[in-house]
């Protein structure tokens, strides 16, 4: 009996505990069957788009899970005006509408092991859908903020830009048509036209340190100093410097200075001036780019510092096809002051000097190397005497066709001249060490190596200067003025360099005679002689 009310007592006690445990267990399982499906993480390809009006996007959804979870999700825009969005599979399709912002909410249809459901967001910018083969006007300091800007070209069509002072483009600072990218440069108050391109910021200099296209206050925008230019493909390049930058570009007395040029170009430009850069690149001459001249190429179009760009030396000159080539030599960047310049066609050899800049157009130029040549002729350039060509009595041959010069001076520059001249045939002249001698269009040689003069009878001699006895006889010419000229002149000097003149000039209008004799220089410009019979 005691045992039996012991037995039921236990079996109460135990029954209750058995059912708790029972009941965790129950619960544990439960617990343990949820934990197997849960999402774990959402996550979009892309959390920023820019679309243009009209566009279409699809965008990889990833939703990962644990067990059997479903990885579907849904989406919902908070402006459907600008953007809408649809599921394709795990994909998100965004079609933006009309320009504005929208965000794309994508949220998963199974919850986190925490009972909710996770989401992704996608931002959309929807841009307004431009016509990029129409051309668009921007107000610098309204519609666009001044600065630098990368212009790149949309289509198959060349990229287009200008810069202009006005509204309606009449006076353009620059006009610039271009492939694949352009920068350029944009001021308050200006007007920015532009046409099959998209335009977006950029940096000045860029990564190579080169000015871009625009107008700049120098010593603001741009330090003073020497720069080298460089231009576009086959782009002619301007650069300009003026005082006032609200008067007309084109206003002379407004110019500082002005170069247009093909190739590379150095300029120099000065705090207080403003600068147009158009069809070019400028870049300081410290970030110049290396020469990559070898030995025996030909250079092109452009200018070329002398023992920098280019060694010293004699050059021999190419024109282009038919055309008339160009070259100067000069002693400052700006060609201000030019030993020799001149337009030419077929060939022609120069001489050019460290420290000279060499300017050429529609032509190029191969070193030759000697100084005098095969033929012994000295050519066009500017020599020491004593150094690069010996002290002596030469006579130099006009290679242009029109005027040719020479000046023989104490010094390179030609300030302290000794004798000049110009002619279009022959001329002779005589040089002392020390001196420095410029030929400008023209070849040379002395004395001993000229070329035989077969003068015959009736034979008319003109525009030059000519030795009695040896070129031509002694006697009576008759003189005429060329048929082109408003009159003509002559003398006799009694040396080659035509500094002592012997009587008077004659001014040659119609005909006149005048007597030589055996000694004598005939000196002839824009006048005939012949041998009176």
């Amino acid at each position: 009996m005691k045992k039996g009310i012991l037995f039921k007592k236990t079996t109460s006690a135990a029954l209750a505990v058995l059912v708790a445990v029972s009941t965790l267990f129950s619960f544990g399982i439960l617990a343990e069957a949820k934990a197997k499906s849960y999402v774990k993480s959402i996550k979009t390809a892309k959390s920023k788009i820019t679309l243009d009006e009209g566009k279409k996007v699809k965008v990889k959804v990833t939703v990962k899970v644990k067990g059997k979870a479903s990885k579907k999700f849904t989406v919902k825009s908070s402006k459907k005006s600008a953007a809408t969005a649809k599921v394709s599979g795990s994909n998100v399709i965004i079609t933006a509408k009309k320009a504005g912002k929208a965000t794309i909410t994508v949220t998963t249809k199974a919850k986190s092991s925490k009972g909710k459901a996770l989401k992704a967001k996608i931002t959309v910018n929807v841009k307004k859908k431009i016509d990029y083969n129409k051309e668009i006007t921007y107000k610098v300091g309204k519609d666009i903020k001044a600065g630098i800007y990368t212009a790149k070209q949309v289509g198959n069509y060349k990229g287009f830009f200008s810069i202009s002072s006005d509204a309606k483009g009449e006076n353009n600072y620059v006009v610039e048509l271009f492939k694949g990218k352009r920068n350029f440069k944009v001021n308050d108050g200006e007007y920015l036209t532009v046409s099959a391109c998209t335009i977006s910021e950029a940096k000045n200099p860029d990564a190579n340190n080169n000015y871009c296209v625009g107008r700049y206050s120098v010593g603001k925008d741009i330090p003073g100093g020497k720069y080298i230019a460089y231009t576009f493909e086959s782009e002619m390049g301007v650069l300009k410097t003026m005082k006032d930058k609200n008067k007309d570009k084109n206003d002379y007395n407004n110019i500082i200075e002005m170069k247009t040029f093909y190739g590379q170009n150095y300029f120099n430009i000065e705090d207080g001036e403003y600068l147009l850069v158009s069809g070019c690149e400028l870049r300081d001459v410290k970030f110049k780019k290396k020469s990559a001249y070898k030995e025996g190429q030909a250079i092109g179009v452009g200018q070329y510092l002398v023992g920098d760009d280019i060694p010293e030396g004699v050059y021999n000159l190419t024109a282009d096809d038919d055309t008339s080539g160009f070259y100067s030599i000069s002693k400052d960047v700006f060609n201000e002051y030019v030993y020799v310049n001149d337009n030419y066609k077929g060939k022609y050899d120069i001489k050019v000097n460290e420290g000279e800049y060499l300017s050429l157009s529609r032509c190029s130029a191969r070193l030759r190397g000697d100084m005098a040549g095969e033929s012994k002729t000295y050519c066009t350039g500017v020599y020491k005497v004593g150094e690069e060509i010996p002290a002596g009595k030469y006579i130099a041959y006009s290679v242009s066709g029109t005027l040719s010069f020479f000046t023989i001076s104490t010094d390179a520059d030609a300030s302290e001249k000794i004798a000049e001249d110009r002619y279009c045939s022959q001329h002779y002249l005589e040089v002392k060490d020390g001196e420095w001698l410029t030929l400008s269009r023209a070849e040379m040689c002395n004395v001993k190596d000229k070329k035989k003069f077969e003068y015959k009878a009736g034979q008319k001699v003109s525009n030059g200067q000519f030795l009695v006895g040896d070129d031509i006889p002694a006697g009576v010419y008759v003189l005429s003025q060329n048929e082109d000229s408003r009159s003509g002149m002559c003398y006799i000097t009694s040396d080659a360099n035509a500094l002592n003149i012997v009587d008077d000039i004659i001014s040659v209008k119609g005909e006149s005679t005048i007597k030589v004799k055996n000694g004598d220089y005939l000196n002839l410009l824009e006048c005939d002689a012949v041998l009176k019979n």
